[in-house]
């Protein structure tokens, strides 16, 4: 790279003074413009931020729509841990109903003289058999009414309830974890897409103006071409390149404006043109990546949910055993039933066809077999465990190695930003004094736009470097949980 603008300068097998164009220094810095933009990662494509990246982070926390699904997930979980120890609780019910029949019992009664009469002595009358009315049982009334109230009470569960209520604990504490995890990725994110689209805005800016130089050269060559100093080839290959410079031209653009899009459903406003005050990182932190393996172990979310999830998983399967046979639940149970006829307050005698019974019950259930069933189910519950414990291994297992590529990307990345800083030094002085030159009339027009190509791509190398070398940070801090130059 060092090369090329050096390489403009030689002398052409034809005089600069006369106007005609030497093709090497069009040719070799519209190459290397080219194929450093069609090298650029648009990560803008993710998101971007607001005026600074600590106010982007600052209003993606608050208005994530990731974060509030998750803020709502762990409401959820605490609801179920309310509901895990509800259910070892005393539960009341009551049940009402009220019936019409169509066809209510007569009753029981002897009407007067039923048995007939009998004569009384030296007398004339005669006496009835009943001498009255005798009602042994009412008509029944048309309408009938129940009333039950029921409470029940668990006194042994074979420790499912116990396990329940742990269970769902550390469900609660997963979703914690699995919130604080969802920050991360938002911050990671949210630092990725601001700076892609720095990046995005900032090659624009730098094609654009390859753009134009590459305009130029297209203009001579047309002349060129015309005076017949230069191939119809030559003049097509100007002319394909700069169409390139275009089409990369208005993906950076495009790239920019998906980003500002994206930050705008991540911190809930419009940031379409919001100015993105907040430079890259260029210092090299001090990396220990033994204490880097060991605090982000520590710190992660990820691995502090799985950690809770293998003992939610150990929870349930302790409730899976104590459902296996001959594992009796014991409960108490007392009901009060209340049952009449009569419509209540409906006369002074309603409560005469009322009746109430109290009924205090202990009872147990068990299963005695069930074709396999619950030891099934205790199988998959072991094997949820195991499954848990051995993500939890592969998980400690890759994290040493992601911190170990990210260490290796940062270092890499440092040494990259000083070597493209070197060129870019290099290729501006020659920019420089190509414009002097030019002035003096010393080279030809086109050894100049040919220095100034190739300080645009050793600017685009530079502004490649110093973003990788920001999202190498990025990532490695994703991993540990803090910035790295605050460790």
């Amino acid at each position: 790279m060092k090369r090329l603008p050096l390489a403009c300068r030689r002398p052409s097998r034809v005089s600069p003074v006369d106007g005609r164009i030497p093709r090497l220094c069009y040719i070799a810095p519209l190459c290397l413009v080219v194929a450093l933009a069609g090298g650029v990662s648009l990560r803008a494509q993710e998101t971007a931020g607001g005026y600074s990246i600590e106010e982007a982070l600052s209003l993606a926390g608050e208005n994530a729509v990731v974060l509030t699904i998750e803020r709502f997930e762990m409401l959820k979980a605490a609801a179920a841990v309310r509901e895990a120890k509800a259910r070892s609780g005393p539960r009341i019910s009551l049940q009402t109903s009220g019936s019409a029949l169509t066809n209510p019992s007569d009753g029981v009664r002897i009407e007067e003289g039923a048995f007939g009469y009998i004569p009384i002595p030296q007398s004339t009358e005669l006496i009835a058999l009943p001498d009255q009315d005798y009602v042994f049982l009412d008509e029944g009334e048309y309408t009938y009414f129940t009333i039950a109230v029921a409470l029940s009470q668990p006194i042994y569960t074979s420790g499912k309830l116990i396990g329940s209520i742990r269970a769902a604990n550390l469900g609660l504490l997963v979703a914690e974890r699995e919130y604080e995890s969802k920050e991360r990725e938002i911050a990671h994110q949210v630092r990725s897409a601001y700076f892609g689209a720095v990046f995005a805005g900032t090659t624009e800016r730098i094609l654009s103006i390859a753009e134009e130089s590459a305009q130029s050269i297209v203009a001579d060559l047309e002349l060129a071409f015309a005076e017949g100093v230069v191939t119809r080839v030559d003049l097509l290959g100007a002319i394909s390149r700069k169409m390139s410079f275009t089409s990369q031209t208005a993906a950076a653009h495009e790239a920019e404006r998906s980003a500002r899009s994206a930050l705008s459903l991540l911190t809930g406003g419009d940031r379409s043109e919001d100015v993105l005050e907040t430079d890259y990182r260029t210092d090299m932190p001090q990396l220990d990546e033994e204490d880097l393996v060991i605090h982000g172990l520590d710190k992660s979310p990820t691995r502090a949910a799985l950690l809770h999830r293998i003992d939610q998983t150990a929870a349930l399967a302790k409730i899976e055993k104590g459902s296996r046979l001959f594992l009796p639940d014991v409960s108490l149970n007392v009901s009060l039933d209340v049952t009449g006829q009569s419509v209540p307050f409906a006369a002074e005698d309603w409560t005469d066809s009322w009746d109430a019974n109290l009924i205090v019950t202990v009872g147990s259930a068990l299963t005695l077999f069930d074709s396999g069933a619950s030891a099934s189910r205790v199988e998959q519950a072991e094997h949820n465990l195991e499954i848990a414990r051995r993500g939890l291994e592969a998980l400690e297992e890759g994290f040493e190695l992601q911190v170990r590529r990210s260490v290796e990307a940062i270092r890499s990345g440092w040494h990259e930003i000083n070597r493209s800083a070197a060129n870019l030094d290099l290729a501006r002085e020659i920019e420089r004094n190509a414009s002097v030159s030019v002035e003096n009339e010393l080279i030809s027009r086109a050894e100049f736009l040919g220095a100034r190509l190739a300080a645009l791509a050793a600017e685009l190398d530079f502004e490649r470097a110093r973003f990788l070398y920001e999202m190498s940070l990025t990532e490695l801090e994703a991993a540990v949980g803090d910035f790295v130059f605050d460790m």
